[in-house]
């Protein structure tokens, strides 16, 4: 555990993966309520917690029996494999990030020490928060579909 000092309350970040899934759900929640500087849990629809899911699956390789029914727990479980990497793939990880359009100024941060929240968790929201943009604009900016290679105008 590493003891962190925020606005007169001590934080114990876990450093195993071994903390169960319900655990860090739980660590979210109180990261969210104690610390006013860590990142809101996002409010998605169900249409884009789906859709949010699938393109977050495949990278992670994240096995989901079901899809996760709140953001909170599709952070939980990306956060959890996040961990993991961190400890036994960095260098695929930061690859990953840097595919995934993650911004590198604000990986910064997130891996700093003195970062208000555990890496794993501010790289999740991250993460969260490209895909979600992605979805969105996929959303709102519709392509017609090319016919032929005429339709391909310069």
């Amino acid at each position: 555990m590493v003891a962190q000092k925020e606005r007169n309350h001590f934080i114990e970040w876990p450093l195993s993966t071994s903390s169960t899934f319900i655990n860090l759900i739980n660590l979210i929640n109180l990261i969210n309520l104690i610390n006013p500087f860590a990142q809101p849990t996002f409010h998605m629809t169900d249409t884009t917690l789906q859709r949010t899911s699938a393109l977050i699956k495949g990278p992670f390789e994240l096995e989901m029996g079901q899809a996760p029914s709140s953001e909170a727990e599709l952070l939980a479980l990306l956060a959890d494999r996040i961990d993991e990497m961190l400890e036994k793939r960095p260098e695929y990880l930061m690859s990953l990030l840097y595919r995934l359009d993650v911004l590198e100024e604000k990986i910064g941060p997130v891996m700093h020490p003195s970062a208000p929240e555990p890496p794993h968790i501010g790289l999740a929201r991250l993460v969260l928060e490209r895909q979600m943009q992605r979805v969105e604009t996929k959303q709102s900016v519709k392509t017609l579909p090319l016919k032929d290679m005429d339709d391909w105008t310069w």
